[in-house]
């Protein structure tokens, strides 16, 4: 019994619907095929047996190879979540082929005992019609002996009787067949304990192949279950990271904060204390205290107690005495006017000016080295002074008739200037320069 197969693509539910449908069908043909199995000791004809029995082992071996294509298009439906509905109907459906795998080896069994036990109920039957024919010939002896009513039995003839002949071969035919039949039923348990162990063996291996598939299974979902782990170590990982930053930005944040509002707060006192209290401070406590610090200073130093106050028209400041400090003559007078000079002296007895540093300083030892350096000296001997090097002609210089003018008019003169060519009067250190 083969059940059709649609080639028509179909989603997974519908696939694993049509397989439920093929294993229903699968299951009412096992259910047929058991009970024709229990029909077999009720067909007394051999003929009808025979042919029962060849149909029962067609079935049972179209149904296994069913069973076969069946498994192989469970196994095919896949993409279907763990926890989903289809995979909770495929698991159940491959139970129930499982299941009913095991039920057709059962049925396999029980036909080949069925086989067994009426190939014995035949040998049983035969042998008890031998047995039969045998009692059947032991009797004839005796009715050949038993005389018949009317004859004499003088005149009777004696004819040698068949237990004289038939015995030994009797005994020999019985004991060849009680042989053979114990021999046969031994072959029979024999072979029926075998069929059994092989049953046994490849249950046993189905059950083992079923618990490998479970196995593979579930060490796939470990190792999918690994990798989630592992990604959300690392995503974890990243957190902590993050939090780690968050939380140094946050620290970093919360000082700014505490930092712009003590100096706003600071702000705000400087502020309240500029242009609230430092007016009233200053009119009701310290010019009350000025004033009598002043009047008692001055009551003191009346009486010679204190120290004298100095007086406002007395400054302790030196008098400045202007001298002619200029030693190399009368200025130099440049395109008809006199270049403006100061004058600074140390006259009217003023103490030369002290240098401020510490005695012994870096300072003072390198004012001494340049005081005591030797001076450049020409080849004709004369020394050679500041004016005699000659100048940078690039160097913008202000005449002293552009004294007066505005920063504007002194640019645009230098720029007329140079554009011009160098002037006869720059030649030879003519520039003015301010001397203190």
């Amino acid at each position: 019994m083969h059940i059709a197969h649609s080639t028509t693509p179909m989603s997974s539910s519908q696939h694993v619907a049509a397989i439920s449908r093929r294993l229903d069908a699968l299951t009412e043909a096992y259910k047929q095929i058991l009970q024709s199995i229990h029909r077999i000791p009720r067909t007394p004809d051999p003929d009808e047996l025979e042919k029962l029995t060849s149909t029962i082992r067609d079935s049972l071996n179209d149904l296994s190879e069913d069973l076969e294509v069946l498994n192989v298009s469970l196994e095919d439906v896949g993409g279907a979540r763990a926890d989903s509905e289809e995979s909770r109907q495929k698991l159940r459906l491959l139970v129930q082929a499982q299941r009913l795998a095991e039920d057709i080896k059962n049925a396999r069994q029980t036909f080949r005992r069925t086989q067994i036990y009426m190939k014995k109920a035949e040998d049983t039957a035969r042998r008890k019609e031998r047995e039969d024919r045998l009692r059947q010939l032991r009797k004839l002896p005796n009715a050949a002996e038993t005389p018949q009513e009317g004859e004499c039995p003088s005149t009777t003839t004696t004819t040698p009787s068949t237990s004289q002949v038939l015995p030994p071969r009797r005994k020999k035919d019985d004991r060849y067949v009680q042989e053979n039949d114990a021999l046969v039923n031994a072959s029979s348990d024999v072979l029926t304990a075998l069929r059994q162990t092989h049953a046994l063996m490849a249950t046993e291996l189905e059950r083992s192949q079923f618990a490998q598939e479970i196995l593979d299974s579930s060490t796939r979902e470990l190792e999918q279950l690994n990798e989630s782990y592992t990604d959300l170590d690392t995503m974890l990982k990243t957190s902590k990271g993050l939090v780690t930053q968050l939380m140094k930005s946050n620290k970093s944040d919360t000082w700014y904060l505490l930092t712009a509002r003590t100096f706003l707060l600071v702000v705000l006192a400087w502020l309240v204390w500029r242009r609230l209290l430092w007016g009233p401070t200053w009119w009701f406590l310290w010019l009350p205290l000025k004033i009598m610090y002043m009047t008692l200073a001055t009551i003191l130093s009346a009486f010679g107690l204190g120290r004298r106050l100095p007086d406002n028209s007395m400054v302790s400041r030196s008098s400045l005495r202007v001298m002619p400090s200029a030693s190399q003559g009368p200025p130099v007078v440049l395109n008809g006017r006199q270049a403006p000079y100061i004058k600074v002296g140390r006259g009217g007895g003023a103490s030369p000016p002290k240098d401020p540093s510490e005695e012994g300083s870096l300072s003072q030892k390198i004012g001494k080295m340049v005081e005591n350096a030797e001076k450049v000296v020409r080849g004709d001997g004369s020394e050679l002074v500041d004016s005699d090097e000659p100048r940078n002609p690039k160097k913008r210089v202000m005449d002293a008739s552009e004294e007066g003018l505005g920063a504007g008019d002194i640019i645009d003169s230098l720029d007329s200037r140079e554009e011009e060519g160098p002037s006869p009067n720059a030649v030879g250190g003519e520039e003015i320069r301010d001397e203190l």
